[in-house]
C-alpha cells in the first residue's frame, strides 16, 4: 500500500499520501485510527512518514485495533445471547 502511493520512491509519505494509502486497505480502519497512526508515525514532526520507521508502529497499532474491534464484537454477541 505504502509503495503504491510513494510514486517518487522516496521511502516517505506526506500525510495526504499516507491517509490515501489506507483507503484501499482491507484492515477496516476508522478515520480516527489512521489519524492516530499519522501522529505516531511522524516522530520528528516533519510531516513526512518514513516507511522503515513506520513498520513496527503499524504492526502494533493494527494489533491493538483488531483486539479492540474483536473485543467489541464479543461483548455485543454475549449481551445479545443472554
Amino acid at each position: 500500500m505504502f509503495m503504491t502511493v510513494d510514486t517518487e520512491n522516496t521511502g516517505k509519505l506526506t500525510y495526504e499520501q499516507f491517509i490515501k494509502s489506507w483507503d484501499s486497505s482491507t484492515y477496516d480502519l476508522k478515520e480516527d485510527d489512521v489519524k492516530i497512526m499519522v501522529s505516531l508515525a511522524d516522530e520528528d514532526e516533519n510531516e513526512l512518514i518514513p516507511w522503515r520507521q513506520f513498520i513496527p508502529i503499524a504492526i502494533e497499532i493494527i494489533r491493538n485495533i483488531y483486539s479492540r474491534n474483536f473485543a467489541g464484537d464479543n461483548r455485543y454477541q454475549s449481551k445479545k445471547v443472554i
